[in-house]
């Protein structure tokens, strides 16, 4: 009787290094930028990178985090925009801890793009249309 072969399993493509490392420093900038400009009412504020996503994206723990507010919370996402990375804030008033996930944001498109295809009848319709107007057009004169 034979082995069963072992199977392994991937997860697509590799990240990318680059990528990984640019996360990577988001991270600690966005860790350092929350705990050198935490609130009055937060002074003990302390942030930890818990790790960089596969995707580029990175994860930061909270703690001590005595206050929580909308203003807080829109102040702790802008920092992640201007880095260029969109993030969900979710926090625990019980343990006073929150979590920020980090993705990396999606380049705006510039210009006018048509990503679908032309479907060919439509196509066709539009030459029998034009050809109907050129034949009309010719006639009245």
């Amino acid at each position: 009787m034979s082995k069963p072969k072992k199977r392994s399993f991937s997860l697509g493509r590799l990240p990318n290094p680059k990528i990984m490392q640019k996360a990577e420093e988001a991270a600690n900038k966005t860790a350092k930028r929350l705990c050198e400009n935490a609130s009055s009412v937060n002074l003990d504020l302390k942030c930890v990178v818990l790790g960089v996503t596969p995707r580029g994206g990175y994860k930061l723990k909270l703690s001590c985090v005595e206050v929580i507010s909308d203003t807080i919370v829109a102040k702790w996402k802008q920092y992640c925009t201007n880095l260029g990375y969109d993030c969900t804030v979710t926090y625990n008033t019980i343990d006073a801890s929150a979590t920020i996930h980090a993705t990396r944001a999606k380049a705006l498109e510039s210009g006018i793009s048509c990503k679908t295809r032309v479907h060919p009848l439509t196509l066709v319709f539009i030459v029998l249309v034009t050809i109907n107007l050129c034949r009309r057009f010719i006639l009245l004169q």
